[in-house]
């Protein structure tokens, strides 16, 4: 049987893979919405979203998403997803490429 602090690390730890695996479905819904080719070699997402030039445009997407929830102090399953896309949007329509 488990003790309460081993369940209490095991709840944790389920919860944090939950809200990873929800990021990344957030992250490829929001990539779809916008009709972003995320996989595009001529698409560098990381300066635009103030992130470092050596992550990936998902893992760029991903950090930016993960600040956005900070931000608002919610979990991505409670993300409101079309501001998201509209801040996202807004981003980039405000960059010249």
């Amino acid at each position: 049987m488990l003790s309460t602090t081993h369940a209490t690390w095991l709840q944790e730890r389920l919860d944090q893979d939950a809200e990873r695996r929800d990021t990344k479905r957030l992250v490829l819904a929001i990539a779809q919405q916008l009709r972003l080719d995320l996989h595009h070699p001529a698409l560098v997402l990381a300066p635009v979203l103030g992130q470092t030039i050596s992550l990936s445009n998902h893992q760029a997407l991903e950090q930016w998403l993960t600040e956005q929830l900070n931000i608002q102090q919610i979990h991505a399953a409670e993300a409101d997803f079309e501001r998201l896309c509209s801040q996202l949007n807004q981003i980039l329509s405000s960059e010249d490429w």
